[in-house]
Order: structure tokens, then C-alpha cells, then sequence
């Protein structure tokens, strides 16, 4: 299986994120990595499968690619209400601590540890000593033939592993999809940060408005970037498939550069433009590390049938449908008996 080949052709392009990279963004304290309306993206019919199939609860639970810790928290939440019973440990690529991040304290979580700088396919466990393994948009980073056969090695002989994976035909893919194609076209073909920019340029400092219909370098800058914006707009409604309101959240945001009283010097604006544009191309980067990792349907397969050749049984293979966001991804449920 060669998950490096399985991005849609109407992505962007594949580029993975280096440690590094993801320990700067977990840094920035989101507890889930989804954009746009996936960031309530662990509740309803997804929080259901994980109950499901965590419980009963095992002695030992390990999360693959933990990121910030969203699934810990809910596995903390379902397995040690009450009394603790289950130490869960998630484990990431990159160096994280979403205690310090989230600004949780450890002695609220006394059976929760998180391990970074830490690949699904070496993980600091004993042979046979974790009774589940669990992942939601992680385990499909990893090279599944490792990883396979790493889980094999620290499960215990009785043991499950849940996962919901990305895969090609699910929401979160077209989705991302989508708003990939809104940010390709804002930034490079409307180039409208550059627009900006050449407004916040030619913009006189305590000029009002009365004043700015005077300066025709203002007003040559305001007639490009309305252009621009009508391009933009132009696009937006005759391609399918994309979503308007990343545009317009964005545009919002660098029209209110102008608005606001704290960005009064031209250097101010200019700095909260360049970091709105790097916020884009952050958003950029990592829909071309989600397509990446994205599975075929085939894939799916190919990984399930690795588990139930280790004696696995099946309990779920079947996309998680939740029911305000679609299809969240492949979710395969395995257990051993």
C-alpha cells in the first residue's frame, strides 16, 4: 500500500509537514486540526463510535497521532469518569505538551501521559502490553505496513484497534478540496494580499476619507484591489465545489486593517496583512499534508485485511457519516479475542 500516490488530482500538491511544523501549529493551542466547520468535529455520531468501541474499558490505550489530545480528553471523559481505570497515553510525531498548551493541569488527569518526537511505527512500548489502539486522522500518516506490525507487536493478544481514516471520497476531503481552491485563487491569481498591501501603501497616515478621493495613488491602489475583488467573486460563482465563506472571512478580516484603530500606522497594517497571509498559506500547507495521507477505498481494504490476517475480527468497516458534517472518513473497528 503506497498512501504517497492516493492524492485526488483535483488537490493540491502533496507536501507532508515536518515535525516541526505540526509542533509550531499544536503550539498555537487548537485542539482538532479540521478547518472551517470541522472544528466541532469529535461529537454526535463520531463521539458514538468511540464509545462504542472503547468500551469496555481496557486496562492500557494508546493514541496514535494525538496531535493537542482531542481523542485523549474524550477517552479520559468515556473510560475513567467516576474512577479511573484505563491509562491512556497519545503519542505525536512532533514535540507537543497539550497540558502546557491547553493549559490543563496534570493532576485533573492522573491517568493521562503524552509521549512526542514519537512515530506510530516505533512506539515506546513493551511487547503485548496495550489492550487498544486508537486514531482519528492519524494512523493514515504513518507507513500502514510499519505501523501494522508495530500495533501487532505492543498489542496484547486480546486487544482492538479503532481508527477513522481520511479517505478519497470522504466530506473532509472534498471539503478541503474546496477551500484549497478558494485560497489558491485568493492569493496568487486575485493576489489580493498584494492588493492590500498596495493599499496600506498608499494610504496617508490620518488621512479621512474626503482626503483619500484626493490621492491618486490611494485611489489607484482601491480601483486594482476592487478589481481583484470582483475577479474573486466572479470565480467563486462559476466554479463548483468551492466554499465562498473562506473568501469572505478573510476578506473581512483585511478590510477591518483599514477599520480598526489599533492598526493606524502604515507598518502596523502591513504587519497584520502579511499575518493573515500567512495564516492562508499555513491553511494551504496543511490541506496538501491532509492530501497526503488520503486513502483509497482500496487502501481501506488492504489495511483492514492486515488486521484480520494477524486474527483480527471485523466489527466496523464502513465511513462515519455524522449528521451535521457528512462523511468524516473510513472508520474500521478490529477486535482479537
Amino acid at each position: 500500500m503506497n498512501s504517497a500516490d492516493t492524492r485526488p488530482a483535483e488537490g493540491p500538491a502533496q507536501g507532508r509537514l515536518q515535525p516541526a511544523e505540526w509542533a509550531h501549529f499544536w503550539r498555537q493551542s487548537p485542539v482538532t486540526s479540521m478547518l472551517d466547520a470541522f472544528e466541532a468535529s469529535y461529537d454526535l455520531e463520531i463521539r458514538a463510535f468511540w464509545e462504542q468501541h472503547m468500551l469496555p474499558a481496557p486496562e492500557q490505550l494508546v493514541d496514535l497521532a494525538t496531535g493537542n489530545g482531542a481523542l485523549v480528553w474524550i477517552a479520559d471523559e468515556i473510560l475513567n469518569r467516576g474512577e479511573p481505570r484505563t491509562r491512556i497515553t497519545g503519542v505525536d510525531f512532533a514535540s507537543t505538551d497539550p497540558f502546557k498548551t491547553l493549559g490543563r493541569k496534570r493532576r485533573d488527569y492522573p491517568m493521562v501521559e503524552f509521549i512526542g518526537n514519537t512515530n506510530i511505527e516505533a512506539l515506546p512500548m513493551a511487547d503485548a502490553s496495550v489492550d487498544m489502539a486508537v486514531s482519528q486522522w492519524g494512523f493514515e500518516y504513518a507507513q500502514p505496513e510499519r505501523a501494522v506490525l508495530e500495533l501487532l507487536r505492543v498489542l496484547k493478544p486480546a486487544s482492538r484497534v479503532a481508527l477513522i481514516c481520511h479517505y478519497e471520497d470522504s466530506d473532509i476531503v472534498r471539503h478541503s478540496r474546496g477551500a484549497y481552491g478558494v485560497y489558491d485563487h485568493f492569493l496568487n491569481q486575485a493576489a489580493l494580499f498584494d492588493r492590500y498591501l498596495a493599499l496600506a501603501d498608499a494610504t496617508p497616515k490620518r488621512a479621512g476619507a474626503q482626503q483619500l478621493r484626493t490621492v491618486p495613488a490611494y485611489q489607484q491602489a482601491l480601483g486594482q484591489l476592487n478589481q481583484s475583488i470582483h475577479a474573486l467573486g466572479q470565480f467563486l460563482g462559476s466554479t463548483p465545489g468551492l466554499n465562498p465563506a473562506r473568501a469572505k472571512h478573510y476578506l473581512d478580516c483585511l478590510q477591518s486593517v483599514f477599520t480598526s484603530n489599533r492598526l493606524a500606522t502604515r507598518a502596523a497594517r502591513r504587519e497584520a496583512i502579511i499575518g493573515y497571509r500567512e495564516q492562508m498559506l499555513s491553511a494551504m500547507r496543511r490541506a496538501e499534508d491532509l492530501y497526503s495521507s488520503v486513502l483509497t477505498r482500496e487502501e481501506c481494504a488492504q489495511l483492514v485485511g492486515m488486521f484480520e490476517a494477524a486474527g483480527f475480527t471485523v466489527r466496523h468497516n464502513a465511513p462515519v457519516r455524522h449528521a451535521r458534517l457528512g462523511d468524516v472518513g473510513m472508520g474500521i473497528a478490529v477486535y482479537r479475542q
